[in-house]
């Protein structure tokens, strides 16, 4: 938690120093507690997703929010989220920033909307690979912040999966030197924050009713 709280802070300080000028704001979160097979049921994961929302709503002295989309449970199946993404590209430009932010389950290289099989599990996951083209297309900076099980998966280049305690504060240097070097070799910036390694799980906090992330 340390890590993602002083990379998170880092990056959206740099994301904001870009331009004089504020930057359009668009923004998809998506939570899933109460899936097609309730054997997956989570507790927190649509408050997350409409809390966060509702946190960038207010951040209007920093953007100028055009546009936030919240998605939770049945809403939120495999085709709706996509569909979503392709709303968000008539509308997104190059000089934009976009954020997604997901709570519920995830696997190896994929998130897990309402509708997954778990005896389907390729053809009902939203991929990594999916997931990436889709906010590739965008053509704008972007943020991806990942509340579920296994979900460093999807930035397994910044620290890996062998952190220990003896490395720790070593792997954290090395990730924020190597992310402030891709941030400048590049106009536009492309952020994973993930709350697992991505052999980990996550987990919620029952008196905070939220998850930990």
């Amino acid at each position: 938690m340390r890590t993602l709280c002083f990379i998170t802070a880092y990056l959206f300080g740099h994301l904001l120093s870009l331009s004089a000028q504020k930057t359009d704001l668009f923004v998809l979160t998506v939570g899933v507690e109460r899936y097609q097979d309730p054997r997956l049921n989570l507790k927190f994961a649509a408050d997350d997703a409409r809390d966060f929302a509702n946190a960038l709503r207010r951040q209007t002295d920093l953007y100028n929010i055009v546009e936030v989309v919240t998605l939770t449970d049945g809403q939120a199946t495999r085709s709706a989220v996509r569909s979503a993404f392709d709303d968000f590209k008539r509308k997104v430009t190059s000089n934009d920033l976009f954020v997604f932010f997901f709570s519920g389950h995830g696997v190896e290289d994929g998130l897990v909307p309402y509708d997954f099989r778990v005896n389907d599990q390729q053809a009902t996951v939203l991929s990594k690979t999916d997931l990436r083209n889709k906010l590739a297309s965008l053509g704008c900076n972007y943020i991806l912040l990942l509340d579920a099980c296994r979900s460093g998966s999807f930035a397994k280049t910044v620290l890996g999966k062998d952190i220990t305690e003896d490395n720790f504060v070593l792997s954290c240097e090395q990730a924020a030197s190597e992310l402030a070097q891709a941030l400048s070799q590049t106009d536009k910036t492309y952020i994973t924050v993930s709350s697992s390694a991505s052999d980990q799980k996550s987990f919620e906090c029952e008196p905070c009713k939220h998850g930990y992330f």
